[in-house]
């Protein structure tokens, strides 16, 4: 049974806001530089895990596969000097074989950090610990129609750069969509949902969700207290990776879901050789 069908426009701002900030904590915009151009170019977001003593960014393959090409990774950490890069070199690049950067998928995929920089990572940003959530959800996860999921991730529509003097200035603002996930199908040693989105819903919705590939799919069970809304748990439940064109004024997003996580990445992050 749905214990609750809400609309991102219908959220308590108290409930939206909170989790947003939960998740902000974990989320990254991840860039290419251009050091010789000087230029830092976002290219998809990402969600920060551990496992043990392995960090990563869990992304989408697509977007491993650019980074892969430039000469220097990149990360958004904080306001203001708050970019961070390090050399590709370092980096432990991972996508799924057979990945097909399109609808039908796969699409999933990691960068295993040089343990080197988790500390200045960690100083301003979480990981989350994967094994602590697969715990809890061997425990018992939630059904698919219990609670709210959240995309997360940062919308090239809603940020921009610009040039001050010898200052080149990127705006990025985080965004959590909120919705129900539906047409959840296993395909091999993947498996995939679907969230709808309709753009006649809410005027604050960018019309575009490019840079959200490889932002976190999170399941959050709610319940009434006091006459609010409060949440209870948190799953990490998936990978955000492609958005269908628009068709009357409705798009579509696809995801992977915790099978992909969990049955497949979390096992190579732990195994894979950098």
């Amino acid at each position: 049974m749905r214990q609750f069908e809400l609309k991102l426009s219908k959220l308590p701002d108290s409930l939206h806001d909170g989790l947003l900030n939960r998740f902000q904590h974990s989320m990254i915009c991840l860039a290419y530089a251009d050091p010789k151009n000087r230029l830092v170019t976002p290219c998809g977001s990402g969600t920060l895990v551990r496992s043990g003593a392995h960090f990563a960014i869990l992304t989408a393959a697509h977007v491993v596969q650019e980074l892969q090409s430039k000469s220097k990774v990149g990360l958004f950490l904080r306001d203001g000097p708050g970019f961070f890069a390090f050399d590709k070199e370092t980096v432990d690049f991972f996508q799924c074989p057979g990945a097909k950067h399109a609808e039908i998928g796969p699409d999933i995929g990691f960068l295993r950090i040089p343990n080197v920089k988790v500390g200045a990572i960690s100083a301003v940003k979480s990981f989350i610990d994967l094994d602590a959530q697969l715990r809890k959800i061997e425990k018992g996860a939630p059904a698919h129609d219990d609670g709210i999921w959240c995309t997360t991730g940062f919308p090239e529509a809603l940020g921009g750069q610009h040039v001050d003097g010898e200052i080149l200035r990127t705006r990025l603002f985080g965004f959590m969509g909120v919705g129900l996930m539906e047409n959840f199908e296993d395909r091999g040693e993947f498996d995939y949902c679907t969230t709808g989105v309709d753009l006649t819903d809410d005027d604050l919705l960018p019309d575009s969700f490019t840079g959200m590939s490889g932002g976190g799919l999170w399941q959050v069970t709610l319940r009434r207290k006091d006459g609010t809304i409060e949440p209870i748990e948190r799953y990490l439940s998936g990978v955000v990776y492609y958005q269908t064109a628009i068709k009357k004024r409705e798009r579509f997003i696809k995801c992977h879901g915790r099978k992909s996580i969990y049955e497949y990445v979390l096992p190579n992050l732990i195994n894979r050789s950098g």
